[in-house]
């Protein structure tokens, strides 16, 4: 997460973009899986973000333990938010409301997150904002 908020930053600023990361976890949490991947996740969540923002504002990132050794990672941004006639299609491949998308990326990352054994929730209230929720098993050896 801290490398993808890293890397994205500079895009973030240029944007008038605020990244903040809250972690309520002691250190570091480890998942299994393939991290190129998980990263592309995460990139992708925030760029939606960024997008739903031209305005500018702040996307909140924050990562917590769950009940039965799971982290979440939700990404919470302030911007148009999701029409609920819309909210259900959006992990389906090839749907986009945008003007210039493929609507390949949420289709994408719904399959990495089942692939690594996790889900994702989605809240969203039109003209304040979207949260992506990824919830993921933790590494059960440390």
């Amino acid at each position: 997460i801290l490398e993808v908020v890293s890397f994205m930053g500079p895009q973030a600023l240029l944007k008038s973009i605020n990244l903040h990361v809250t972690s309520q976890t002691n250190g570091e949490c480890q998942v299994i899986g393939d991290s190129q991947l998980l990263k592309q996740v995460f990139v992708n969540a925030i760029k939606n973000g960024m997008e739903a923002m031209p305005n500018g504002g702040n996307i909140n990132i924050n990562i917590s333990y769950k009940i039965g050794k799971f982290v979440s990672i939700s990404v919470c941004d302030e911007g148009q938010g999701i029409d609920d006639e819309h909210i259900n299609k959006i992990f389906q491949p090839f749907f986009t409301t945008k003007s210039t998308g493929t609507g390949l990326g949420l289709s994408h990352v719904y399959k990495v997150i089942e692939e690594h054994g996790g889900n994702i929730e989605v809240s969203s209230v039109v003209e304040q904002g979207t949260t992506f929720e990824f919830v993921l098993p933790l590494n059960n050896s440390l």
